[in-house]
């Protein structure tokens, strides 16, 4: 019944989309399904396969992962380490680039970062931490201030230095955690997750 409805809409696809997981599943297997033979002809074409030009390798392994960024020698490191999900792994490492590294000493391919695995989880939960406490503090003082509206009172009771001071550092707070979340803080999300995909060799603890 949904598809005669849908076939006699126009912008049939995004109504699909959005109304039909059959659809939505379909497109996925699709998608999946060229992920699997491009992979699957880079295996079979260039890994592990030295006589072919680099460079060429190189074009073939951007063409399997769709970036720019991440070539033939990342490929084969998470092919060789039996990595859970490769594309996934690549973009964990296109978004994680400032914190790690890959290099290549006489073909030994490791991916290194100069940071410690503790030190780069204790800056992440700062951020969060930061961004909920000082958040909480806001919305308790907007809460209050419409409690004590109810009672005909036009502010919280303290004194004002104090007040403003403490709602000019939270409002700084919010706005300074929120950018570091969204900029660095996904780039550590995808640097500690890339490490549970493929192995990561942090600085010694």
């Amino acid at each position: 019944m949904w598809e005669i409805i849908l076939k006699a809409i126009p912008f049939t696809p995004l109504l699909y989309w959005a109304f039909s997981k059959t659809f939505r599943m379909a497109k996925k297997r699709k998608f999946y399904d060229a992920q699997i033979r491009v992979l699957d002809d880079y295996i079979k074409s260039y890994y592990k396969n030295d006589s072919i030009e680099f460079s060429l390798r190189d074009l073939k392994a951007r063409q399997v992962t769709c970036n720019d960024w991440v070539g033939a020698k990342f490929l084969d490191y998470a092919i060789t380490n039996k990595c859970p999900n490769i594309f996934e792994a690549i973009e964990d490492f296109d978004r994680a680039w400032f914190l790690i590294k890959l290099e290549d000493n006489n073909g030994e391919v490791k991916l290194v970062s100069k940071y410690k695995e503790s030190s780069i989880r204790c800056f992440f939960k700062t951020m969060v931490y930061t961004y909920f406490v000082f958040g909480g503090i806001l919305i308790f003082n907007k809460s209050m201030l419409i409690f004590l509206s109810l009672f005909g009172l036009s502010g919280i009771p303290t004194v004002s230095w104090f007040y403003n001071i403490v709602f000019f550092l939270s409002i700084l707070a919010l706005g300074v955690s929120s950018v570091l979340i969204v900029s660095i803080g996904r780039g550590i999300a995808s640097a500690l997750a890339l490490s549970k995909k493929v192995p990561v060799s942090f600085k010694a603890n």
